[in-house]
Order: C-alpha cells, then sequence, then structure tokens
C-alpha cells in the first residue's frame, strides 16, 4: 500500500513541476511578431527611419507584447539616452555659435 501512495505523489510532483516549468519558459516555440496590424508599416517606419534626437527618444512608443522587455528596464534606459542625446546636442549648438562668431 506504501508503494502506491509513493507512486501516486511522484506521478503528482512530476505533474505538478512540468506544469510550472512549461508555465515559467514556454513551449520552446517562435514567438510571433510584437507588433500586428493595419499600422505595422507606418509604425515601424517611423521607428526606423525617424532622426533620432532627445525629443524623439523622449516621444518613442513601444508596441507591448506579453513575453516582451521590462518596461521600466526599457523605460529607464530611454532617459538616459535622452539625457546623453541632449548633452551632445546643446554641445553641438555651443560649438556652431562659436564657428559662426569666429
Amino acid at each position: 500500500m506504501y508503494w502506491l501512495f509513493s507512486f501516486g505523489g511522484a506521478v503528482l510532483v512530476g505533474a505538478l513541476l512540468t506544469y510550472l516549468l512549461s508555465t515559467s519558459f514556454g513551449r520552446g516555440e517562435d514567438l510571433p511578431p510584437a507588433t500586428r496590424g493595419p499600422l505595422e508599416p507606418e509604425h515601424r517606419a517611423q521607428l526606423e527611419q525617424a532622426p533620432v534626437s532627445a525629443d524623439s527618444v523622449d516621444n518613442v512608443r513601444f508596441a507591448t507584447a506579453v513575453r516582451g522587455y521590462n518596461q521600466q528596464e526599457v523605460d529607464a534606459y530611454l532617459r538616459r539616452i535622452s539625457a546623453r542625446l541632449a548633452e551632445y546636442e546643446a554641445r553641438d549648438t555651443a560649438i556652431e555659435i562659436r564657428g559662426e562668431a569666429q
């Protein structure tokens, strides 16, 4: 009788582990495209071809997906990039002004 309970417990633990691991890591299938819908080509063109500036980094928007990146981490990194671009733009403007004054 003891072996029957042991076998049942092992099956239950195995099923639970299989469920938890497949839920956590997925089934190994390829992920679908991140954005779908009628505006996808326009959105991708804007992301790939628009000029990059501090303002464009501040205003960029990405489509969300179930298995995407952590939104807070992406936002924090984009804020760093935007601040650095603003510094470069200000430095570039100052150099241009000095060049015109000479």
